[in-house]
């Protein structure tokens, strides 16, 4: 993920190491991290079937609630669906 602009360059990890969680990546000075958190972000609430199910009913951004429901159907956290909202900029689609 971090070393080749070739999309088709083939990745072998020789070494095995291990990063762990410390102030520095809590605080998304990591670039690494901040690439891990997008990745993750799209993979797990995909930006075309997100927009779909908040097209599906009036959606308000504000309501804790409809938060909460949106995000337990994408199975994340609150505040990860709030990050991926904010990031797409959907709430300014409405």
């Amino acid at each position: 993920m971090h070393l080749s602009d070739n999309p088709s360059a083939l990745f072998i990890d020789a070494q095995y190491i291990v990063y762990h969680r410390d102030a520095k990546s809590s605080t998304s000075e990591d670039q690494r991290e901040r690439e891990a958190n997008r990745f993750a972000a799209a993979l797990l609430m995909p930006a075309t079937l997100l927009r779909s199910e908040i097209q599906k009913q009036p959606f308000d951004f504000g309501d804790e609630e409809m938060l909460t429901a949106l995000a337990n159907k994408f199975q994340v956290s609150t505040q990860a669906m709030s990050i991926r909202i904010s990031n797409l900029n959907i709430w300014q689609e409405e």
